[in-house]
């Protein structure tokens, strides 16, 4: 269709012809040939209320549609990072099942609460379309569902500050213990581990007070538009999503340089250079006989190498 209108649109240019205007000069071009047409001038009063409703209701329905995305987009990016953190704990932690149960109730706790604020948000949202003047239309929430909508995002995000504390405050006392474990060396993989999850817990405090800010704006009377952006730019959830994945790589480079290096995370003992096989020994048991027994094993081998060398064995 597209294609047929400007096929059509073109060919009108190039014969001077126009469908609009008759009094219009050939050559004109076809952006000056399209206009809109003024219904309402055929409308009474009563019809044009009716088209200027039914254009406030699709406008509102729109908004709130969007809106409804803004959050669900928002949301999956914060459970993206949740699940990051809760894998880096659990394998901190040796994946222990007792504390996997905990964090998953409590992971299932926060979704609950963020799927509560999403529906009182949609529900408390009362988006009009109002036109000041003519052919200027605009959507705005009246300030009292905007102070609610602030407190609802305020429970949100201190939320997301308390998960966020439960896992930092699980990986920083695993990670002690490890370190105390190794003799207070630093060990890479585990110094990266917790590097990352303290930057991602400031990275989260950061994000929570610019969206507390943004919701303090967003009823604010005199606040603009190009400010509310700004904040609500710098306070997009998607930059702790981005951080997730540079946290697996950060890993992954780690993981890397333990395994070329020889270090170990579990054997403070074994000196770096040295490889998986060179790492192996075979234990020493006669450390743990008394001399009559290891006399006694040492005579036992005695007489089987002699009867071997009289049997003439020529594998000896």
């Amino acid at each position: 269709m597209f294609i047929n209108l400007k096929e059509a649109g073109s060919s009108d240019v190039k014969g001077g012809s126009s469908a609009s205007a008759p009094s219009q000069q050939s050559g004109s071009s076809v952006v000056s040939d399209l206009q809109f047409a003024d219904v309402t001038g055929s409308m009474n009063s009563a019809e044009q209320v009716s088209v200027a409703s039914q254009s406030t209701i699709n406008l509102t329905s729109m908004a709130e549609t969007g809106r409804l995305g803004y959050w669900t987009k928002n949301i999956g990016n914060l459970f993206n990072i949740i699940i990051i953190d809760f894998i880096r704990v659990l394998a901190l932690w040796s994946n222990n099942k007792f504390l996997s149960v905990i964090l998953k109730i409590v992971i299932i706790c926060e979704a609950a609460i963020k799927i509560t604020a999403i529906v009182k948000v949609v529900l408390i949202e009362n988006v009009q379309a109002h036109a000041p003047i003519k052919g200027i239309t605009f959507c705005s929430t009246l300030v009292r569902d905007l102070v609610q909508q602030s407190r609802l995002g305020t429970i949100d995000w201190a939320t997301l500050l308390f998960v966020g504390l439960v896992l930092s405050s699980l990986a920083i006392y695993k990670s002690i213990k490890h370190w105390i474990s190794l003799g207070y060396k630093k060990n890479e993989l585990i110094y990266i581990m917790i590097r990352d999850q303290i930057i991602y817990y400031i990275m989260v405090i950061f994000c929570s007070i610019i969206n507390l800010i943004n919701y303090q704006l967003e009823y604010e009377l005199d606040s603009t538009t190009t400010r509310n952006s700004i904040v609500s730019i710098l306070g997009n959830p998607s930059l702790l999503c981005l951080l997730g994945s540079r946290m697996f790589i950060n890993l992954k480079e780690a993981g890397s340089s333990d395994v070329k290096g020889g270090s170990s995370t579990s054997a403070p003992s074994q000196q770096s250079g040295s490889s998986v096989v060179s790492d192996l020994q075979f234990a020493d048991v006669s450390g743990s006989m008394s001399s009559g027994e290891q006399v006694s094993v040492a005579s036992q081998t005695t007489i089987n190498l002699t009867s071997r060398v009289e049997t003439g064995d020529s594998n000896v």
